[in-house]
């Protein structure tokens, strides 16, 4: 009885020790470690993008903080003046407008045919200086 029990326990060893299966053992142990490798170069993949957009979020955030500041300056009578006043180059009655150019001559450059007959004209004029 001793002797059939060793006799199948080293069949079971040799079948279970054969080539192919081993093989297809070490396919199985490769293919773990491949799926292991491939998930904790995802989740590194995803834990850069998540800190990316953690940083956007904060850069958006401090934007929207910039905005609420002026926003709350544009709810007075004050801030909306200033506002008027940078933008749209408003005046109240009785107040003068100063207005500093720059390059002259670059505001008189124009498309189409007025700008043509400008430019001859300066032609001419700095022709016979």
């Amino acid at each position: 009885m001793f002797l059939r029990d060793f006799q199948e326990r080293k069949r079971l060893d040799r079948t279970f020790f054969s080539y192919p299966v081993l093989g297809i053992l070490t396919f199985l142990a490769f293919a773990a470690l491949f799926g292991a490798a491939n998930a904790w170069y995802k989740k590194h993949v995803l834990d850069n993008e998540i800190a990316a957009l953690e940083e956007k979020i904060a850069d958006t955030e401090s934007i929207k903080k910039l905005y609420e500041i002026k926003l709350e300056n544009l709810d007075t009578a004050e801030g909306r003046d200033r506002e008027a006043r940078e933008r749209f180059n408003l005046k109240k009655p009785g107040e003068g407008v100063v207005l500093f150019v720059d390059d002259f001559p670059s505001l008189r450059r124009r498309s189409g045919v007025a700008g043509f007959f400008i430019g001859a004209k300066d032609f001419i004029i700095n022709w016979f200086r």
